[in-house]
Parts: C-alpha cells; structure tokens; sequence
C-alpha cells in the first residue's frame, strides 16, 4: 500500500497549474489494488484512489502560492492542512427553515430511527490459566447475586461498568464482543441474576433491567439533532464545492508518460 501515498504530484515544466499523474503511478496504483483486492480495479475504482491525491496536491500548491510555508517547519500534510481549513466552513449555513427540515426528514426518516437497546447490571469475571475453575466461581457469585447480595459481589477489575443504560446491540457487540451482544439479547427483561455469559474478555454475572424497542421518532421530537445534520450536510456540499472550483484551475493527466519518458 506504501505505493498508493509515495507519488507527489510534481508540475511538469513551468506551468503550476499542470498536474500530471504519468503512466507509470497509475499502474503501480492498479497492481497494488489488484493485490489488495484480489482482482483488477474497475476504472471508477482506480480513479476514485487517485483522487484523493490530487486533492492533496492541489491543496498544497495552494497553500504555497498563499505562502503559507513561509517561517513553518512543518512537513507537506501540515501545508495541506492549512489550505484545507482556508477552503473549508468559508460561510456558515443558514438556519433551515421548517419546511426546509422537514423535506429534509422526509426525505431519509430512517437516517435517525432509534436502534433497540437494554438497559442491565453486570459483575465480571475475567480468564486467566490461574483460575481453573472460573465457571464454578461465576455460579457461586451468581447464586449470592441471586439471594441478594449485590454488593458482596465485585467486578474483577475497572474493564466495565456496574451498570449500563439503554445500549444498543452494535455498541454492545463492540464493547464486549458480538457473543455476549447475542447471549445477552436471548434474556428476558426480568432483573433476575443470570449466567455466565462470556464475553470477548471474560465471563459475566449479567441481569436484564429492560428493554426499549427500535422506534421512529417523529420531527418534533429530535428537531435538534435533524438540523444539526441538515446544516453539516449543508456545509460538507458546500466545501465540496469549494474544493472543485480549485481542481477546475488545473489541468489534470492521469496515464501520462514518466519523467523518463519524456526525456527519452
């Protein structure tokens, strides 16, 4: 992959507005994405990893041309950096309107259905060669859990939390594994002590305290958060708009001969 991030796109001759990408970059690019992939790339997809590299380059001959490297010893990225942030966020959106947010929601309403999500109390119990019989100890505390014991009986160490409020199932399946996200959804909502239940690190004492099922929330009531998502995708269109009235200025040439080339 270090070939995909060695090319810099250097300007050939005098003109600063030239980019050229020479034959040669583009099939080192298309063997390292048949290697990655298994398979040759389909243009789209050889294209679309180019891309992002003349993007960085012209942000970079930008951040020169506004002398942006001028008394700064940071390297190329920090160059592009700075013309990134020049280019970006220039006007902040306008407040959307009613109208406005709601075609925006009606548009992809399930963009912000809430997931499922469980609400339980766990103790955990973690593996390791000196505790042979780790399972039999689990049962033990479960069964003090059981008569009432709760505080008598402690998590191992500060990995997880006591409890844990209105989780989804992927935040549990990348938390604590997607085994224990499956185990703990087969439990009913009862609150009684149940167990083991292992997890990516352990085994656990686990009660189920509830459950709230995926629902869709109308506009009303996540007004908020829909026009935080309306003005961020507001301002992501117009950076891009930004970016590719820059990238009209050059003259782009993907597949062109090689330095060597020329000269030959």
């Amino acid at each position: 992959m270090f070939l995909l991030y060695a090319w810099r796109g250097e300007p050939e001759g005098d003109d600063p507005l030239q980019i050229v990408i020479s034959e040669e970059e583009v099939e080192s690019t298309r063997e390292a994405l048949t290697v990655l992939h298994g398979r040759a790339p389909t243009e789209d997809e050889l294209l679309a990893t180019i891309e992002p590299r003349i993007r960085d380059e012209i942000l970079y001959r930008e951040a020169i041309a506004l002398g942006l490297d001028q008394d700064d010893s940071l390297v190329r990225a920090r160059l592009t950096e700075k013309m990134l942030f020049l280019t970006q966020d220039v006007a902040e959106p306008a407040t959307p309107t009613a109208e406005e947010l709601e075609a925006f929601f009606a548009a992809d309403p399930g963009r912000f259905r809430v997931p499922a999500s469980i609400s339980f109390e766990q103790r955990f119990f973690s593996s390791s060669p000196q505790r042979p019989d780790l399972e039999a100890e689990v049962a033990d505390a479960i069964a003090a859990l059981q008569a009432g014991t709760a505080d008598a009986v402690e998590s191992d160490d500060y990995l997880f939390d006591d409890v844990y409020e209105r989780v989804s199932h992927a935040s549990l399946a990348e938390g604590f594994g997607a085994g224990f996200a499956d185990a703990l959804a087969a439990l009913p909502a009862d609150g009684v002590w149940q167990g083991p239940i292992r997890s990516d690190f352990g085994l656990h004492a686990v009660r189920v305290i509830e459950r709230v099922a995926a629902y869709q929330p109308d506009l009303d009531e996540i007004r908020a958060e829909v026009t935080s998502a309306l003005v961020a995708e507001r301002r992501r269109q117009a950076n891009e708009t930004e970016y590719q009235k820059l990238r009209a200025r050059y003259r782009i040439l993907v597949g062109a001969p090689g330095p060597a080339d020329s000269a030959e």
